[in-house]
């Protein structure tokens, strides 16, 4: 991944966010603990554009999206802002997703504002979001409310930092619930295509709070959040990730809003990734009831992994997985006289070998051209990658 903030991006955030403006009084708030009209299917009710300091913009609605066209962006980030004026009503100690759909002609960095009025106009979260080009990303951050109540809460959206349209869409917000396991530590993402190939690895250290919300130790653009079993992480508005957390395990699906490819992830704690062992191996094996000794059978190992799961091209009703460094096989795979037989191959991976022990039952044919079922006992095997 590349790193998109600038210098002068990472100081607007240091400095000058903790400067941004309050909520306005001039709004008679009639809070709720929903967001109504965030699909702008009632065009702008309970919505409005604000501008300060010379700026000047407006918004419009294209094809069921509020767009904001800015026309001057004024000095400040927050002088062009899309603003939701019905209020909420944040309680303390809850965890909340905001979530919504946006997207520009070119990429922006848009600052999504949550603050309030009953603790003296705080600002309870300020994140910044990449907006990427004419894809719809369907963003989100998520926090948790530490201050008390407040009834006069309000949603905003700075996007002055320059002149670029933004169009905006499906603007929610939902109660996330405690989480059921805690996540921190190393992990080790690995990212498959459509097709279940392998794309890359990802290995952040995750930092998870009480409240379930994670970012990483190495990127400030990484949020997410773990709610009872679900997780979803956000990589600079570029990559959604949303799958399920069990025991030491991770699994779900992702978008790449760049291109709209989508594919599937598993993560395990650092030390317990899975291997792409897709190829073509050579098979050497033994058992000794039946006295066999197989070596060098070429092309029956043409191993096909998708995820976790793998299967051999040319052996059919073989299934498989690997864990770690841990390959299983079952099926009838060993070649010999007749199908019918019932094998279990047990490994482990060492550089581009893997070796193990063998299980099961196999067909021979004996000396009178009789076939038979024989259970194999001391069987071992090696594959070895071509």
């Amino acid at each position: 991944f590349k790193t998109k903030l600038t210098m002068r991006k990472i100081l607007i955030i240091a400095f000058v966010l903790p400067l941004l403006f309050s909520c306005s009084k001039e709004e008679d708030f009639t809070p709720s603990e929903v967001i109504e009209n965030g699909d702008f299917s009632s065009g702008m009710q309970n919505w409005a554009v604000k501008t300060e300091n010379g700026a000047s913009a407006k918004g419009s609605l294209t094809d069921g999206s509020l767009a904001v066209q800015i026309t001057n962006n004024g000095s400040n980030i927050w002088d062009a802002r899309l603003s939701y004026t019905r209020g909420l009503f944040l309680k303390n100690g809850v965890t909340y997703r905001i979530g919504f759909s946006a997207w520009s002609d070119v990429e922006k960095q848009i600052y999504p504002d949550i603050n309030g009025e009953a603790n003296g106009f705080t600002h309870y979260y300020q994140p910044g979001v990449i907006v990427t080009r004419t894809q719809s990303s369907d963003l989100f951050f998520a926090f948790t409310m530490n201050y008390p109540d407040d009834e006069k809460c309000a949603v905003e959206f700075d996007l002055a930092e320059d002149k670029t349209a933004v169009h905006f869409d499906n603007v929610t917000i939902a109660k996330l619930n405690p989480p059921t396991h805690d996540i921190s530590g190393d992990w080790v993402f690995t990212i498959y295509g459509e097709s279940g190939n392998q794309l890359f690895k990802y290995s952040p250290n995750i930092i998870m709070d009480n409240n379930g919300i994670i970012k990483t130790n190495s990127d400030m653009w990484v949020k997410g959040y773990v709610s009872g079993t679900d997780i979803e992480i956000d990589y600079y508005g570029y990559i959604n990730l949303k799958g399920k957390v069990e025991s030491n395990k991770i699994t779900g699906t992702y978008k790449n809003y760049e291109n709209s490819t989508t594919g599937t992830f598993t993560a395990v704690p650092k030390g317990e990734e899975t291997t792409d062992i897709s190829g073509t191996y050579d098979l050497s094996a033994f058992y000794n009831t039946p006295v066999v000794n197989i070596s060098n059978e070429t092309d029956v190992f043409a191993i096909v992994q998708t995820n976790n799961s793998i299967t051999i091209s040319s052996k059919t009703g073989v299934t498989g997985s690997i864990t770690g460094n841990t390959v299983s096989l079952s099926g009838d795979i060993l070649p010999g006289s007749g199908t019918g037989g019932s094998q279990v191959f047990s490994g482990t991976i060492s550089g581009n070998s893997i070796s193990g022990t063998i299980s099961g039952t196999v067909k021979v044919k004996d000396i009178n051209n009789n076939i038979s079922l024989q259970t194999i006992s001391n069987g071992t095997f090696t594959l070895n990658k071509r």
